[in-house]
């Protein structure tokens, strides 16, 4: 499950902190694409429909291995071309991988030129605790290249990238081009399964970034069972995924998009002798 997520960095830092390289080891820097209805912001709780960055690859765009890459700002959430229950869309912004492949929704994207990285910051996720709706929310994000959480006055430019698996789709309109896209998800392994039943898929390596955009050289009959494969086994010792408890009175309201809502919160735990005390006393 991946059911809010956030990036902070500006337009201009994106490119670079999208940490891509080609088929030949170059550093990439995709440009932001101009035709999108969608305008990229900043956002720190990001609900679905929110404009996310979306890396796309296009092996007929240029000749250069590094123009073929682009940004794209889309919206989170897959809205296909053809008619679609109201409902069912309230639950694209996450595709199931072991699904997709006989999904009416998402196989068309599948087998053409839909796949696509959803570059973000990290995402949050919600721990059910003991008591009537009284979930934690944990902000969940990744960078192998520190050890402590950074502080709320860190540089942007720092910040490290999820590169998450997806498939996006479009459709022109007057106003411009609506890009949608979704994230893939598979069973969370013993990293995260303590928290949530599902995970998004994250790309970590060039080869595996190359693979799952390069839809012409690398056919979806391959790449799926590849990633899926290999995930579990790739979580604890590659992704060094982490994260940290917030303040669910912040994230836990979809329209906050205050930098409070990904600040490390304390959790009071209650102590649980003092409560079995208290508990005998009153007996």
């Amino acid at each position: 499950m991946c059911g809010r997520v956030a990036c902070t960095l500006c337009p201009e830092d994106i490119p670079k902190s999208c940490g891509i390289n080609d088929r030949n080891g170059k550093s990439v820097e995709p440009k932001w694409s101009n035709d999108s209805q969608y305008t990229y912001k900043p956002f720190y709780n990001g609900p679905p429909t929110t404009t996310v960055p979306v890396v796309l690859y296009d092996s007929k765009k240029s000749k250069g291995e590094s123009g073929n890459y682009s940004l794209v700002p889309m919206k989170w959430g897959f809205t296909p071309n053809f008619p679609v229950n109201s409902q069912a869309l309230a639950h694209t912004h996450n595709a199931r991988v072991e699904n997709v492949v006989n999904s009416n929704m998402y196989r068309s994207s599948l087998i053409s030129n839909g796949r696509c990285i959803v570059v973000i910051e990290g995402f949050y996720e919600w721990q059910t605790t003991p008591g009537a709706g009284n979930k934690q929310p944990y902000f969940i994000y990744q960078n192998p290249y520190e050890t402590d959480v950074k502080s709320e006055d860190s540089e942007s430019n720092n910040k490290y990238l999820m590169k998450m698996a997806g498939l996006w789709t479009s459709k022109k309109t007057p106003d411009g081009v609506q890009y949608s896209c979704t994230i893939f998800t598979t069973e969370s392994d013993k990293t995260l399964s303590w928290l949530h039943h599902r995970m998004p898929i994250i790309l970590n390596t060039s080869d595996e970034i190359n693979d799952w955009l390069d839809y012409e050289n690398v056919t979806y009959a391959k790449i799926l069972p590849e990633i899926k494969k290999s995930f579990w086994d790739r979580t604890r010792n590659e992704l060094k995924l982490k994260h940290y408890t917030v303040d669910k009175s912040y994230v836990n309201k979809s329209t906050c998009n205050d930098p409070k809502c990904m600040a490390k919160y304390t959790v009071k735990r209650p102590n649980t002798l003092d409560n079995w005390l208290s508990a005998k006393k009153k007996k």
